[in-house]
């Protein structure tokens, strides 16, 4: 089954692809401003716990990317998701959209988180304190919210 793209879709596309060409673009320009260590990683409260080499920053936005790809890749198989709702042929089309959107905004979380630790890292500077709780929050809540909007969608039509 293809899906066709929504506008809202598209529209999240845009905006995570745009986020991931600044990352890796406030890199390049910044690349000789970046002291040599950098924080290689940080623990639960933001704090750097291993301190890496600048070139490790690269990293981060290639983590990104293949991840971005790999997301993009399993949109185009929706037969494929394991959708934790029944769902008749009727009703397919929306499970599946819903869930496509879904996976769109979590790709847009996932590149947002990435820069966000990418610029962090390249400053050479802390995490917001409760930066890994509130992105596990926005990422459960995100699939809280579409695995509940699917589930109302697959009850309505069926």
């Amino acid at each position: 089954m293809k899906l066709k793209h929504t506008k809202l879709q598209i529209i999240l596309e845009i905006i995570t692809v745009l986020i991931l060409i600044a990352m890796v673009v406030n890199l390049k320009v910044s690349w000789e401003n970046i002291a040599d260590k950098i924080p290689a990683h940080y623990n639960a409260a933001g704090e750097v716990d291993k301190w890496g080499q600048k070139s490790e920053l690269f990293f981060v936005p290639i983590i990104c990317i293949v991840l971005y790809i790999l997301l993009t890749f399993i949109t185009f198989f929706p037969a494929l998701w394991n959708v934790p709702i029944s769902f008749n042929e009727e009703n397919k089309t929306r499970v599946y959209a819903s869930m496509k959107n879904m996976m769109c905004l979590l790709k847009l979380e996932m590149v947002i988180n990435f820069a966000y630790i990418s610029y962090k890292s390249s400053k050479a500077k802390v995490l917001a304190p409760y930066f890994f709780y509130i992105t596990l929050a926005v990422i459960f809540g995100t699939i809280i919210f579409f695995i509940a909007r699917t589930y109302f969608i697959a009850k309505q039509e069926s």
